[in-house]
């Protein structure tokens, strides 16, 4: 079963409990305890005194554990404790927001190993020490100057690209000599220019040649053999082609790869294609919506950035929402929502999320579905909703929200024309 330590397994049932006494208020367990131990609070702020029972003192401390795990859901926000309560944003391993024995299990035996990992060990770190001052010192040079150009403080950006023993290998890529003007600021400035680009392989080429020199810099200063300067680019090359080569998946034998193309709605029908896409390097997300008649023709295209929320589902949820709401601002009647998150689709069909991060999210989706006739949501796989996630991945490089009611822009236009015949 995967429990270790049956002390641990023993109070995790005691905190099932808890969740159960928290959730079925009508049972005769809750109402027995409550009208003796905490008639005028609940079990949450209830408090122990010296005569209290055995099993009631035991199911104060499987609390804790449920205390530790619990995060409030913001509804209006009349009910939380702003200094007290846990309510900021964090991450969950899991979204329903349901409890799970085995989630409890690994939250009690995490905390244990911290515990154990934060309490002071004099003898441990004494060894530690000793052993540290030891080591030998490997190399360690007196001065920041350059040990090749002999001129310059060496830094990350001198070393890989400004030395002039390291110059030559840019001078013969154009696209180098266009991202250092006007001059970065240091190496990091430099990478997340090449990090914006997002074409013809640049980023990678700049990567792979950067490890490059770094290899050779450490080679020459710990007296290995080093590779010439000139066939660092072409090394590189090589590097990076195999590189992509790999990643290219090799076809399965006596298997046919089959493509879930979108489908067009019945006639009479539209259909909302919806997805959100994550930009970690930003902290920030997109939300892409594509609205299309039963001939695949565009009624309504969006394309909006928004705030990076705790978890993947709580994003595909907003773009639902957003999905939603641009439906309803189109007067459309009889629609058909689409999406490749199972998880939203299943909850806002079902109504099964009351006690998750994104249940709040939800109830608003489900408060808006009466202003349509009739309202389907369906499920499909994420090749046949490619243009709602370029759409959502659009809003890496757009300010504010876009909308297309007509023409779409050009690389939207190709992959909409591409999903649909």
């Amino acid at each position: 079963m995967g429990f270790k330590e049956i002390k641990k397994f023993n109070e995790v049932l005691l905190t099932k409990q808890v969740w159960r006494m928290m959730h079925n208020l009508d049972s005769l367990c809750f109402r027995v305890f409550k009208a003796r131990f905490f008639p005028n609070c609940s079990i949450l702020d209830a408090k122990d005194s010296n005569s209290d029972s055995y099993a009631w003192k035991s199911i104060l401390g499987a609390r804790d554990v449920i205390k530790k795990g619990m995060v409030w859901r913001i509804g209006n926000g009349q009910s939380i404790w702003i200094k007290e309560d846990k309510w900021l944003p964090v991450k969950l391993s899991r979204s329903t927001g349901e409890f799970r024995t085995s989630n409890a299990y690994k939250l009690l035996a995490a905390s244990a190993s911290i515990e154990r990992a934060s309490a002071p060990n004099q003898a441990n770190q004494s060894t530690f020490w000793k052993r540290l001052w030891k080591m030998q010192r490997r190399h360690i040079v007196e001065s920041d100057v350059c040990e090749l150009c002999k001129s310059d403080p060496e830094d990350a950006l001198h070393a890989l690209c400004f030395c002039s023993h390291v110059a030559p290998v840019w001078l013969a890529h154009q696209w180098f000599q266009s991202m250092i003007s006007p001059p970065p600021l240091n190496f990091y400035d430099l990478l997340n220019k090449f990090m914006q680009v997002g074409d013809e392989l640049r980023p990678e080429m700049f990567a792979t040649i950067t490890w490059s020199v770094w290899n050779r810099r450490n080679a020459l200063h710990f007296g290995r053999e080093a590779l010439p300067i000139a066939k660092i680019s072409v090394v590189a090359c090589a590097l990076l082609h195999d590189f992509i080569n790999s990643q290219i998946p090799e076809a399965p034998l006596f298997r046919r790869a089959v493509r879930h193309q979108w489908l067009p709605p019945e006639q009479g029908f539209v259909k909302v294609n919806f997805d959100a896409a994550l930009f970690k390097h930003t902290n920030s997300a997109g939300l892409g919506v594509i609205v299309r008649d039963w001939r695949g023709a565009n009624l309504g295209a969006l394309s909006v950035p928004a705030m990076l929320s705790s978890t993947v589902a709580d994003m595909e949820a907003l773009a639902c929402l957003r999905a939603v709401q641009f439906a309803a601002e189109l007067d459309l009647y009889r629609v058909i929502f689409e999406s490749d998150s199972a998880t939203i689709i299943s909850a806002v069909s079902q109504g099964t999320s009351k006690l998750s991060s994104f249940g709040n999210i939800v109830d608003d989706v489900r408060h808006l579905l009466p202003s349509f006739s009739s309202v389907i949501f369906s499920h499909v796989n994420r090749s046949g909703n490619i243009v709602a996630d370029v759409l959502a991945k659009k809003a890496s490089s757009i300010v504010g929200c876009h909308i297309w009611m007509e023409a779409l822009p050009l690389d939207i236009a190709e992959v909409v024309n591409f999903d649909v015949h």
